[in-house]
């Protein structure tokens, strides 16, 4: 894996990106790469080169018309763009992945974008429906099979502190989201703030 020496450095991925580029496009997985190059600068803190990756991966995905990979690279550049205080844009990114995601009937996808919107809304100091799209992302990604573990190598801090605020109810709430239909969570995060 070309990306094995950089996950646990603090070398920015940009002062090796000529190795980078030049291997992934040997192996013709660059367009693929830059979306998780993104992940790894935002992961060691460099935000504008990570900027630069996720909107790369946009324009790659969006003129080959992979509107999967758009949607998941919105999923995780909206967390980036969330970090750099421009939550309505965020937002909006999230959304429209959100959306695409149900267009396409991609489960996990729409799973990713529900916990993002959970921690979205911890932020906004929405414990109880955080914990409420939390569960329901979780019961989506068992429905399919799939561990029901991040993508992204950022943590969800507002969702573990919406977990301590809402003490023994986040249970409850969490519950609450994994019993509800699909179309219920993806209301729900839609109808946020």
């Amino acid at each position: 894996d070309i990306f094995w020496p950089f996950w646990f450095t603090d070398t920015p991925i940009t002062d090796n990106y000529d190795t980078v580029e030049t291997s992934l496009a040997r192996a013709g997985h660059l367009n693929r790469a830059s979306n998780r190059l993104g992940d790894l600068e935002r992961k060691l803190g460099n935000r504008d080169a990570a900027r630069s990756y996720y909107e790369r991966a946009l324009t790659a995905f969006g003129k080959a018309g992979d509107r999967r990979a758009v949607a998941r690279t919105k999923v995780d550049f909206a967390g980036l763009v969330f970090e750099h205080g421009n939550p309505k844009e965020a937002k909006a990114m999230l959304e429209d992945a959100l959306l695409t995601f149900r267009e396409l009937g991609n489960r996990r996808g729409i799973a990713r974008a529900l916990e993002e919107f959970a921690e979205f809304a911890a932020s906004q100091g929405e414990s109880d429906r955080a914990r409420r799209l939390s569960g329901a992302a979780g019961a989506i990604m068992h429905s399919i099979g799939a561990a029901a573990q991040r993508d992204s190598l950022t943590p969800l801090k507002n969702l573990d502190s919406a977990r301590q605020i809402l003490g023994g109810a986040a249970l409850d709430a969490e519950m609450n989201g994994w019993a509800m239909t699909m179309d219920d969570a993806i209301g729900l995060a839609l109808a946020g703030k």
